[in-house]
């Protein structure tokens, strides 16, 4: 059983004491700086999520920036390479036209020889007659 007395007032003033100490120089400053730890890691962590918000945003531009550029070079790359074909098929039409020409030059000289062939063919046609007929008289008058 719990006996009234003086040791127990004092004992009971002892731990008020106590009690009031330990608040004053541990507990406070403990949760004093407990506080201020939570606000610093508080702090650290919305920094961390602004700066992982900014990479983000940084990322995205990045890769609509380079998206962007793929585009425009695919668009550059394929003007170019119609750019060449156009080129290409321009300087096929004119070689194309250059061999007509000279085709119609050939065939023009060629029209131009048969023409003069066929007027000396009478000349020739004669002399060729003759030529047989000698040869003929030659073989026949031999015999």
């Amino acid at each position: 059983m719990v006996t009234i007395n003086l040791t127990l007032f004092v004992m009971l003033g002892l731990f008020l004491v106590f009690v009031w100490l330990m608040n004053t120089f541990v507990f406070r400053p403990l949760l004093a700086l407990m506080d201020k730890r939570a606000a610093r890691m508080d702090g650290d962590k919305q920094t961390a999520q602004t700066a992982t918000d900014e990479a983000e945003t940084l990322e995205r531009k990045y890769r609509t920036a380079v998206s962007d550029m793929h585009r425009e070079e695919s668009v550059k790359l394929i003007a170019a390479h119609r750019e060449a074909q156009a080129a290409h098929n321009q300087r096929v039409r004119e070689l194309k036209a250059e061999e007509e020409a000279e085709l119609a030059a050939v065939r023009a000289e060629a029209m131009t020889l048969i023409e003069v062939e066929r007027q000396r063919y009478p000349e020739l046609t004669k002399d060729l007659v003759e030529a047989m007929a000698e040869c003929l008289d030659i073989e026949g008058n031999g015999s």
